[in-house]
């Protein structure tokens, strides 16, 4: 029966690794480069960020002209914290005792355990992409919630109305009322993507390829379109997750996204950055242990990570949509 148990801790890594990824398709880009980012071990998460401007340069006479050679500041680093989470999975000898000791029976009952705790991990997971890392939520993920936070905010340790330019370290925030039809919707996204346009990395120009909402808001567009222009994404169905286009983004549905909200993401902005967890980087402590005062065997595995964002202006987000 211990080698049904070690089977069973096995499957812990799915739980973390496969099970994030498997939880909605933001997540699943998440999961798989160049979105993930392994880092051999630190104590906080640091993104190098380009936020002060380089004015020495400019036009002379080529000769007694002054030219600027003063040292500048252009470059600050995001500061994120490291998150830590973990699975456990446990069996009691009451559990073994009363399957009458028949192996199928606990292999069943080892299954059926193994099955439901992967499913209330990817719930979780989902949950936690749309949430905070702040506040009384301190130890989990710096997710949507934090990259979209306003300019009096702070985020990856820097608070955009102390910089320069506040527009650097700001996502676009449309808070009036809008129907998602496509002329409500084009004008704003196409500045994201012109915004996008300006600068990228080496995995390419940062424009937005993404849209998440509930289903009711992107239900409510869907409406708004004839039969023959609605196209949906072929590799996001090979991948499990429902997408239709709008110009060249997938726009997704999540039942945890926030109602009345609709997310346009640069997904080449975002990047989970890991320790533990991810590509069969286990943690030290992922094992089978046995309770030393009880009668219970549990399985644990960990992930060392969290979410963060290089560049959040191309990003935007709409925060009160019409739905009647």
């Amino acid at each position: 029966m211990n080698e049904i148990i070690s089977l069973a801790q096995e499957t812990m890594l799915e739980f973390g690794e496969k099970g994030f990824g498997k939880s909605n398709a933001l997540n699943h880009m998440l999961s798989k480069k160049p979105n993930l980012k392994y880092v051999p071990g630190a104590r906080e998460f640091q993104q190098p960020l380009r936020l002060y401007p380089h004015t020495n340069h400019g036009f002379f006479n080529g000769s007694t002209d002054s030219i600027g050679n003063t040292i500048q500041r252009q470059f600050t680093h995001a500061v994120f914290p490291i998150k830590y989470w973990y699975t456990s999975l446990s069996f009691t000898l009451e559990d073994f005792a009363t399957t009458h000791n028949s192996r199928e029976a606990i292999v069943s009952l080892v299954n059926a355990k193994t099955e439901g705790a992967k499913i209330d991990n990817k719930n979780f997971f989902n949950a936690a992409v749309f949430g905070s890392g702040t506040g009384s939520n301190i130890n989990s993920f710096n997710g949507l919630e934090d990259i979209f936070a306003d300019e009096s905010t702070e985020y990856g340790g820097i608070t955009p109305s102390d910089l320069p330019d506040p527009s650097l370290w700001v996502t676009k925030r449309v808070t009036t009322q809008l129907t998602p039809t496509f002329n409500n919707l084009n004008g704003p996204i196409s500045e994201l993507e012109e915004l996008g346009s300006r600068s990228g990395d080496e995995n390419g120009q940062f424009n937005p390829n993404m849209i998440i909402s509930k289903s009711d808001a992107r239900v409510k567009y869907e409406n708004t379109l004839q039969a023959q222009q609605r196209f949906v994404d072929e590799d996001s169905l090979k991948a499990g997750f429902d997408a239709i286009k709008f110009k060249n983004l997938n726009w997704f549905t999540d039942s945890y996204a926030p109602a009345n909200t609709i997310y346009v993401l640069a997904t080449n902005t975002l990047s989970m950055r890991y320790i533990y967890g991810f590509e069969g980087k286990k943690s030290p402590f992922d094992n089978e242990t046995q309770q030393s005062n009880q009668a219970i065997k549990s399985s644990q595995a960990f992930m060392v990570a969290n979410i963060t964002c290089s560049h959040r202006r191309p990003n935007g987000v709409f925060t009160n949509i019409n739905l009647a």
